[in-house]
């Protein structure tokens, strides 16, 4: 990204929002597993991302911090119902010197997109 990045559009955002709000909780999952595996191994290594490094993918960067909080909201829903599917594990990492949870692929995610 960009140093000088611009903020998405925040009726873009909203709509986004909106639109993952509106899904049921298994379709949320499946959108989010396409994002998490798909950035896995790319910035973040091994460690996978953050739920608001999802969250940037989901909108193309930084919302307004509102906005973060609202669909970090709604993501960390969709996360969790993957780690109760044993899609992703969640593991604590050390990321500019703060921990951070990391939602990681398993082998089962990683077949799951590859199916899909």
């Amino acid at each position: 990204m960009a140093l000088f990045a611009r903020k998405p559009d925040g009726d873009a955002v909203q709509a986004h929002i909106d639109r993952l709000e509106a899904m049921p909780l298994d379709a949320l999952a499946q959108e989010l597993l396409g994002v998490v595996v798909a950035v896995d191994g790319l910035p973040f290594g091994a460690d996978g991302p953050t739920l608001y490094e999802v969250v940037e993918q989901l909108v193309g960067g930084k919302a307004k911090a509102a906005q973060q909080l609202e669909l970090g909201r709604v993501v960390a829903e969709g996360l969790q119902q993957l780690e109760h599917q044993s899609l992703v594990r969640v593991s604590v990492g050390l990321r500019n010197q703060s921990s951070e949870l990391q939602y990681i692929p398993t082998r089962a995610g990683h077949t799951a997109v590859a199916g899909a």
